[in-house]
């Protein structure tokens, strides 16, 4: 009966454990109603609609998956001080959405601080932006651009191959 109950506890414990493991890592993908990702965080595939202004803080990464769509209120916004990393695929059904909740309603752009790094956008779809998508320190692939206000690509470790606009 001991060996039975030590490892019953094991197994609790340890169970206990991955269970904090997924929340300090916030896997399920749900934005903080404030706004500030603090923590490393992945968005799955589906909708994510966005009324805030998203600050992902620095040493933080945001990842989305292929098939995400982040659709922005008018007082949605992303600005980046640690990195996000959104990998689409060539799939129609999997490529990463920016975009506004309502085609009439523009929202508020993409920005990068400047100890941002490392951020990779690749089969993304950015579109109907009244903000400035910044871009800085990141690596930008097989993505478009449609009907936003302003682009602005910044500093030399910019790297942008098979794009449109």
């Amino acid at each position: 009966m001991r060996s039975f109950n030590s490892k019953l506890s094991y197994s609790i414990a340890a169970l206990l454990s991955a269970i904090s493991l997924l929340l300090s890592t916030n896997v399920f993908g749900q934005i903080p109603t404030n706004g500030l990702i603090a923590q490393d965080m992945t968005l799955a595939r589906g909708t994510h609609t966005i009324s805030v202004p998203v600050i992902v803080q620095a040493g933080k990464t945001l990842t989305i998956d292929p098939g995400a769509q982040l659709l922005f209120t008018s007082g949605g916004s992303l600005s980046i001080e640690g990195r996000v990393l959104a990998s689409g695929t060539s799939s129609p059904n999997d490529t990463i959405v920016f975009a506004s909740s309502v085609a009439t309603t523009p929202w508020g752009g993409i920005s990068f601080g400047t100890g941002s790094t490392g951020s990779i956008f690749k089969f993304c779809r950015f579109q109907n932006s009244s903000g400035t998508l910044s871009f800085s320190n990141a690596t930008i692939e097989s993505s478009r651009f449609s009907s936003n206000s302003t682009i602005s690509l910044n500093t030399s470790t910019l790297t942008l191959s098979n794009f449109s606009w």
